[in-house]
């Protein structure tokens, strides 16, 4: 098992009683990024400085004892569609009860929620990190548009924008938001979950060539993930390499559909859909080589948790993920919707041990540098102490 380098905890120094109340606003508690980003920051943030509460609009039948293990308060609001102000209310309830001091909104319910409750509840900070703003056309353009006009009005209330990527940052800017109001904090992945492990099929010691090569993709399976270009590629990888095997890990709206392709391309033996499964770790380090096919992606979490798995990448070159990956050195680019560049990359990956191996270590190196949790944690805290201070009152010179 290779040995995983992870930073000390940041830490300010801080004694108790110094410690500041924060709540991450969340739309319900799922296995999506947003939930791992806010499950890191719950993880890795110096509870010296602060304590952390999580807000839950919704209530699924995910169990949130993961957050309570890791020290967070969890408070569900139970709301019942965008306009509750029942909900609004209790919400603004806890904030005053639990003293919040920085409320940090996720994704664009809790962002609207949040601002009006954190208004009513007099609490000093507000920020709002944005993961998808492609979310807020996808009711229609008549939502999008009422979405666009409560964010605008909205705005004034929130003293800071994170931005997952420079990309998402750019489209915020084209919303009308302050550039002034931004920062980019990219996504970050937990390096105790997501390291290289030996598999299975690893510690057997097969060699090239003894098993067929597995690519793997993980994706919440919607239009935007671009799978029916991957299977489509994988036509043409099957055809170079017939016992090729790919497993696509997640579900969603386009599951039947999917399917329905893989068996009119006779993929039935190359082409698995896996469903969501609960092991990602494991069967990533199972893969040998990962592939992300995005029409549009805001970060692409999926690639930073293959290279902390020190799993060679294939990719497109759209929205963050070129700010992940370095095209032919830790990883592969290729353009979005497009079958035979895509088909072309696996096909190399998988024909060479020793491309898969160099992408794989620089990879994981370029993860320990940049995209660890705690690195993304130590980011969030330093940015809280800047609108923290900026609060503070000016000594009288005299």
């Amino acid at each position: 098992m290779a040995e995983r380098r992870i930073a000390p905890l940041p830490s300010t120094g801080r004694q108790s009683d110094d410690v500041v109340h924060v709540m991450h606003l969340i739309p319900r508690y799922v296995n999506d990024g947003t939930c791992r980003l806010v499950n890191s920051l719950v993880k890795f943030t110096d509870r010296r400085r602060f304590r952390i509460f999580v807000g839950i609009l919704s209530r699924d039948e995910v169990s949130t004892q993961p957050l309570v293990d890791m020290g967070a308060v969890v408070v569900q609001l139970d709301m019942r569609g965008f306009a509750d102000l029942s909900a609004t209310a209790r919400l603004a309830r806890q904030l005053r009860d639990n003293g919040i001091q920085i409320l940090h909104t996720h994704r664009i319910r809790p962002d609207l929620v949040g601002r009006i409750s954190g208004r009513w509840a007099g609490v000093p900070i507000n920020v709002s990190t944005q993961h998808f703003t492609g979310e807020w056309d996808e009711r229609g353009r008549l939502v999008g548009w009422l979405v666009r006009l409560l964010y605008r009005l909205t705005l004034p209330l929130t003293q800071k924008i994170v931005n997952i990527s420079r990309g998402e940052m750019e489209v915020m800017e084209a919303e009308g938001v302050p550039p002034a109001m931004m920062q980019v904090i990219h996504n970050g992945t937990d390096g105790e979950i997501f390291f290289p492990a030996g598999t299975q099929r690893e510690r057997a010691g097969a060699e090239e060539g003894e098993r067929p090569p597995v690519v793997g993709c993980v994706a919440f399976l919607s239009k935007r993930k671009g799978i029916n270009y991957l299977i489509d590629a994988f036509r043409h990888v099957a055809d170079r390499h017939p016992g090729a095997r790919l497993e696509i890990v997640g579900d969603g709206a386009e599951r039947s559909g999917l399917q329905q392709q893989i068996d009119a391309l006779g993929l039935e033996k190359n082409v698995t859909l896996m469903g969501n499964q609960v092991d990602v770790p494991r069967l990533m380090n199972g893969f040998d080589v990962v592939a992300l096919p995005s029409v549009w992606e805001p970060f692409g979490l999926v690639v930073a948790e293959a290279m902390a798995c020190g799993k060679p990448v294939v990719a497109t070159n759209v929205g963050g993920i070129p700010e992940i990956v370095e095209h032919g050195r830790t990883g592969l680019l290729v353009p979005p919707a497009k079958v035979e560049p895509l088909a072309e990359a696996l096909s190399a990956l998988l024909e060479s041990r020793e491309l898969r191996t160099r992408l794989g270590e620089a990879g994981r190196q370029r993860f320990l540098e940049a995209f660890d949790s705690r690195i993304m944690a130590a980011r969030y805290q330093a940015m809280y102490e800047s609108l923290l201070n900026a609060r503070k009152p000016v000594p009288d010179a005299n």
